[in-house]
């Protein structure tokens, strides 16, 4: 019997695990306790600097730089929008478009996708812009 309101859809149940969105949820945890064990030195080394990416230098902070958060607020708000189950919400979008572009093509995705944010935010700030840039 069905009803007004619908409970569940089964063509949106998952068949396989989100590897992709596993592993980045264990990523953002472990780089997370790293930060904490590693403290301020840790965050100066692995985030960005706008005056360094446009001078050409520490490249590597723009992949870095994701997987850094301020706080544990910080990190768990981000981690919701990864969950495997997520409420009735817009959640539901990551789990469909990892469905939809595959393992492969959806980390391709979200890196270039906080990849050109951080260049985007880089370039806004500044040249001479010492202020540094993490998730």
């Amino acid at each position: 019997m069905g009803g007004l309101i619908p409970l569940t859809d089964a063509s949106r149940r998952p068949v396989h695990l989100p590897v992709v969105t596993v592993c980045i949820i264990l990523t953002n945890f472990l780089v997370f306790a790293l930060e904490l064990s590693g403290g301020d030195a840790f965050v100066l080394k692995w985030s960005v600097i706008p005056a360094n990416i446009l001078a050409g230098h520490h490249w590597i902070t723009l992949l870095t730089a994701m997987f850094l958060h301020g706080s544990w607020s910080h990190i768990l708000g981000n981690m919701v929008f990864l969950c495997k189950r997520p409420a009735k919400t817009v959640l539901t979008y990551t789990r469909l478009t990892s469905r939809r572009l595959r393992s492969v093509r959806y980390s391709r995705c979200g890196h270039y996708a906080g990849t050109s944010t951080v260049l985007r935010r880089t370039t806004f700030q500044g040249r001479s812009s010492p202020i540094r840039l993490i998730g």
